[in-house]
């Protein structure tokens, strides 16, 4: 299966404008009830996403080296390494619905050795110092949206349906 990226290039309150405008510009109840259901919907999510990171930080609280906190007990080598891999499973799929991509052991490894003229930030890392190295990149695409996406998007509505001016539509009987 190719790559799909899963990045909206909208913010939340772009996208719930333009489905007003594309679903509820005409009738001021349904817009009404739309935004009552995105507030609920956004209302929802928040809780949902505050519990997820209560149950981050209660598993990473222990083996956060920075942590402010007292050390309740210590923990073995065997011990922290099982915790550290615990949170970084749970962080997963979190990372997943962002657009983020687990680089792999071959790749991070190049970028970590392999200094590169153009980048901004030179890093050198001995890998042999670390039990387990794991970064995340955000997305895969390389450069901007091709133009043609916009474009589509402005000439159409956001699910590919005829963006028609309310004009038109009162004009042909269509509202």
């Amino acid at each position: 299966m190719d790559y799909q990226e899963k990045y909206i290039p909208f913010s939340k309150s772009q996208l719930v404008e333009a489905l007003v405008k594309e679903f509820h510009s005409s009738n001021h109840e349904e817009r009404i009830s739309f935004l009552q259901f995105v507030s609920q919907v956004d209302s929802s999510l928040v809780q949902h996403y505050y519990s997820v990171l209560e149950h981050l930080q209660k598993h990473y609280t222990p083996i956060d080296p920075d942590r402010d906190t007292l050390q309740e007990f210590c923990l073995t080598d065997a011990e922290r390494l099982m915790k550290e891999q615990k949170v970084l499973a749970m962080m997963e799929p979190l990372l997943d619905q962002a657009n983020f991509n687990k680089l792999s052991e071959e790749a991070l490894a190049y970028a970590l050795i392999v200094n590169h003229p153009h980048d901004e930030v030179q890093v050198t890392v001995n890998l042999d110092q670390y039990e387990y190295i794991t970064f995340w990149a955000l997305g895969q695409r390389i450069g901007p949206l091709r133009v043609m996406a916009a474009t589509r998007a402005q000439r159409t509505g956001i699910f590919g349906t005829a963006w028609i001016p309310a004009e038109k539509k009162k004009k042909n009987g269509l509202l």
